[in-house]
């Protein structure tokens, strides 16, 4: 059996089941990146992988794809002058958040790489702040984020379609097929649900502090919440079709640590709660999201220090560490337990599910 990770925008991993291992999966190099972003997806038996690269040197970008560790079916494309911002892999188009010289520019190509069309976003000037803008797949459409300007594009009629302009107190938070709008004064938030046809249904007001996630999970939406270099994270579960609360909890945990996820109808709830003594990954399973959850705890290796993020993938949690990585089954199972060398590695962005007997992890390079 084979579990693949990649970690990284820049590192990819392997692991090979040997019998000489204490747990069931291991970890080892395959190769390396040199910055970029590697998005992988499965198409049919396979996984597909898109890599995108500045080269800031020849002022090129570049797209790669391949199939499989073996890079089969290996192609790529480069844009002269261009400078690649943010990018999506949308069933059969890629989507590309770009600029030259004079605009930012969203461009659309086939799974082929051949280029179907590119618009102009906006203008670029010198005080262009690029890390202000942001694509978000949202059902048939792309939600481009410039600024505090939204637009909204349709991939099927190749065109903006719709706008909206938020304030500086304004957030935009992407749902799959919905967006959440949180408008934050002090400790406070008013949220508003919107469907992907931009109206609203349903909204409430909020705990906010510094740092804010929201993961929709069937008509769940789990709002996290932790003001800057906090170990205490406020989780709070609100109904998606009417936005009311339906969980507040405390709990003792950094907030790249806690995540959730829904299987047969039973919601579980995983951090990492760090003491003096030791690390212990909590799982708290809940039948109903209102009763007494049922917990199990699972105590890290003293050797793995610094949980950097923790995510579910399927049945199994994975913590990445600073110096490695760590995982266990629902139950608190240990599957997997290794040190190597993570610190250049932030967090773990999104996952894909298990096929073939392969594991894929998409990460973030803090360089």
């Amino acid at each position: 059996m084979k579990l693949l990770l990649i970690l990284g925008i820049s590192i990819l991993y392997y692991q090979i089941a040997h019998s000489e291992y204490i747990y069931k999966y291991s970890v080892d190099t395959v190769y390396r990146y040199n910055g970029g972003k590697l998005i992988t997806i499965f198409d049919k038996d396979l996984f597909v992988n898109y890599y995108f690269q500045n080269d800031f040197g020849s002022a090129t970008f570049s797209i790669s794809k391949w199939y499989g560790l073996e890079k089969k079916g290996a192609k790529g494309i480069s844009r002269n002058n261009y400078n690649g911002i943010d990018y999506l892999v949308c069933e059969s188009r890629v989507v590309v958040l770009l600029n030259d010289d004079e605009f930012i520019k969203l461009a659309i190509f086939d799974n082929n790489l051949n280029l179907l069309y590119e618009i102009v976003v906006d203008g670029l000037t010198k005080k262009t702040n690029l890390d202000n803008y942001r694509i978000f797949k949202l059902a048939d459409r792309v939600l481009i984020k410039s600024n505090q300007k939204i637009l909204f594009h349709s991939l099927d009629l190749k065109k903006n379609i719709d706008s909206l302009e938020l304030t500086s107190d304004e957030n935009i938070f992407p749902m799959d097929s919905s967006y959440l709008i949180l408008k934050t004064s002090n400790s406070t938030g008013l949220i508003t649900m919107y469907d992907y046809k931009n109206k609203a249904f349903g909204r409430n007001n909020l705990i906010i502090y510094d740092t804010v996630s929201v993961k929709k999970i069937n008509d769940l939406v789990f709002i996290s919440t932790s003001s800057t270099n906090s170990i205490q994270t406020l989780l709070q579960v609100i109904n998606y079709k009417t936005g009311q609360i339906e969980l507040l909890k405390w709990l003792d945990s950094e907030i790249n640590n806690v995540d959730f996820t829904v299987i047969d109808n039973t919601f579980y709830l995983t951090y990492v709660k760090q003491t003096f003594s030791a690390n212990k990954l909590i799982v708290e399973k809940f039948t109903n999201i209102r009763h007494i959850p049922d917990i199990a705890t699972t105590l890290f290796p003293s050797a793995l220090i610094e949980p950097q993020n923790t995510k579910f993938i399927q049945n199994k949690i994975i913590t990445l560490l600073k110096n490695g990585i760590f995982g266990t089954y629902l139950d608190g199972t240990i599957i997997l337990s290794e040190q190597f060398h993570a610190s250049e590695l932030e967090q773990i962005n999104s996952f894909n599910s298990d096929r073939l007997n392969y594991l894929i992890l998409n990460g973030t390079n803090r360089n």
